[in-house]
């Protein structure tokens, strides 16, 4: 049986980025030899943070064998997330597609392979795959249409880049990046139109 406080705490941990401190509580509720899916998944993922890759990848296995069927695409992209790591980007951007192939209506894993794609330097296999982010009704498909703006940039696609920051403005009114986004490509536009502030 989990202690459902130091559960409680090692989420708290993992979740302000406080990644020995996930470890070492993962680590404790795993003593007794409990074999838990979710406390398994949460130790991979800090494990993955602090470098250890080796060690991630061996709970990921115990992890994919106690888990729910539901999550095995969330340990696919713990996998994803450890590859991406080592710097194994071609082989996490696959397997981001097969987490999403797995899981079609959930964004994170099109949001993360595009910015795979985008690093490696396919713009139009980055721009699909955010494209698809956007249309996704689970995740965060503010950040989907914020990336697709990025990605459209890239090209020099400005208006579309800008009605991407607009969406996920729309979505997220509070989203900073997307504003400053937003308010660069409005400067990059009057420079395109031949406005400069002198104009004004």
């Amino acid at each position: 049986m989990i202690d459902k406080e130091l559960g409680s705490q090692m989420l708290d941990a993992h979740g302000r980025g406080a990644s020995v401190l996930a470890v070492a509580l993962a680590e404790k509720l795993l003593n007794d030899g409990s074999e838990n899916g979710w406390v398994l998944e949460t130790y991979a993922a800090n494990l993955i943070e602090l470098g250890r890759c080796t060690d991630a990848e061996a709970v990921l296995d115990r992890a994919e064998k106690v888990s729910k069927k539901e999550r095995l695409p969330w340990l696919i992209h713990r996998r994803a997330l450890l590859e991406e790591h080592r710097g194994n980007y071609a082989v996490a951007l696959e397997l981001w597609k097969s987490a999403n192939a797995m899981a079609p209506d959930e964004a994170t894993f099109l949001i993360y392979a595009a910015s795979i794609a985008f690093r490696l330097g396919n713009l139009m296999e980055a721009e699909e795959l955010a494209r698809m982010g956007t249309r996704c009704a689970e995740g965060c498909p503010d950040e989907a249409w914020h990336n697709l703006g990025r990605y459209l940039a890239a090209q020099k696609r400005y208006d579309e880049a800008l009605f991407c920051h607009e969406k996920a403005i729309e979505i997220d009114p509070e989203y900073k990046i997307a504003i400053a986004l937003r308010d660069e490509l409005l400067q990059v536009l009057d420079i395109a139109s031949g406005k400069n502030a002198a104009d004004e």
